[in-house]
């Protein structure tokens, strides 16, 4: 075979293969979507929770943002709802008017360092915790009506209300002089009463009823709590509640907290494993020890009770399912929840869900008497937020 004519067939073999590649590039371009080959799917190697909520997960008119600036327990007092609005010190009220929150400041008073607020029941007064210099803790109480202020005396270092709001639960601790002991005093800080000799400095409280008193020594990372206590007010009985979870919990309850019921009758309870993982929450009838477990997981802190006590509404998520040292990196901001939201009745045992996965990390819950919103603050910046029911 001639040079040239060898030639020639080669530049043809090489301009028909190239050809044909270009016809199956363009065939594969026009393939209807979804038909060809999908591109390779970009892993993150560090996942991100937004701290915003997703459209996509809920009714955009679901949640109301009230206010940006940083709030303390938000409850709601009748159709208004009171926080203290810590950015500029002030006790405030928003009313709502159409949707749109009207606010008011309910104070001239203005308060600095604050690291606590607590309403009373009444809504009229609440209890003020402040830090005077860097790290001395005082209390005063203060009368939202009347714009006074009472400072209390040096031996409260926290304290709960009375449901008729004219008293408040002290522990009356003061380790220098061997003086541990429940006492009442009035919310002007006058006539103590001693209650109930402790014998413990550390202790978490409540005073869900006139009558009753429960109590236990507060947990620490790697200690459990060992007992619950409940104290009779009226036939001055203490007695030790009974949990059927002790065989599984023979050295004690980790990352315990509880909350009772309005009523007193029963208790929302959380608690880990000795590594602060496996949280679990369960619902206990104190009158027939009935013991309940919440196929949700959550801490008690995420949680507030009808005042009716037959429903909880709790924020619960796969972030705190999985954590580890629960709860108290997640005090620490070490564990951030991307929070559902959830209704849970007692009575029933119906479980409706309201949103999943919202971005939020709530806390600090007041629900309306009619159960149809709910007041919570978002951990990311303390923002308060009424959502609808």
């Amino acid at each position: 075979m001639k040079k040239n004519t060898l030639i020639i067939i080669i530049f043809l073999v090489v301009a028909a293969l190239i050809v044909a590649g270009w016809i199956i590039f363009f065939s594969s371009q026009e393939q209807a979507p979804g038909t060809g080959l999908s591109p390779a799917p970009v892993l993150s190697q560090t996942p991100q929770i937004s701290l915003s909520p997703s459209p996509t997960s809920f009714s955009a008119q679901q949640f109301e943002k009230i206010t940006d600036h940083l709030v303390l327990n938000p409850v709601f007092a009748s159709n208004t709802v009171s926080f203290f609005d810590k950015t500029d010190g002030f006790f405030k009220n928003v009313v709502p008017v159409l949707d749109i929150f009207k606010e008011n400041k309910a104070s001239e008073i203005v308060f600095e360092n604050v690291f606590s607020v607590s309403f009373s029941p009444s809504r009229k007064v609440a209890l003020v915790g402040f830090y005077q210099g860097q790290i001395i803790r005082k209390f005063a109480v203060f009368d939202i009506q009347q714009n006074l202020n009472y400072l209390l005396p040096d031996f409260v270092k926290e304290a709960v209300w009375s449901v008729d709001s004219v008293k408040l639960l002290v522990n009356h601790s003061l380790p220098s002089r061997g003086e541990a002991y429940f006492s009442t005093i009035n919310f002007d800080g006058t006539k103590e009463a001693k209650v109930l000799d402790l014998g413990l400095n550390d202790v978490k409280y409540f005073w869900p009823n006139q009558n009753l008193i429960i109590f236990y020594e507060k947990p620490s990372p790697g200690y459990p709590v060992d007992k619950i206590f409940s104290y009779d007010l009226k036939n001055k009985k203490i007695s030790l509640i009974n949990f059927s979870l002790r065989e599984s919990y023979k050295s004690g309850f980790y990352g315990f907290d509880l909350l009772p019921s309005p009523d007193g009758k029963a208790i929302l309870f959380s608690l880990t494993d000795q590594a602060g993982a496996n949280l679990r929450t369960f619902l206990q009838n104190l009158e027939t020890s009935q013991i309940v477990e919440l196929d949700f997981k959550t801490l008690v802190q995420k949680c507030a009770w009808t005042s009716d006590s037959a429903e909880i509404v709790c924020a619960y998520s796969d972030e705190l399912k999985n954590a580890f040292s629960l709860p108290f990196d997640y005090w620490m901001g070490k564990v951030k929840s991307n929070d559902s939201f959830v209704k849970f009745n007692l009575l029933t045992g119906e479980k409706k869900i309201y949103a999943e996965k919202t971005g939020f990390d709530a806390l600090n819950f007041s629900l309306s008497a009619e159960k149809n919103f709910l007041l919570f603050t978002n951990q990311a910046d303390q923002s308060l937020y009424r959502m609808r029911l």
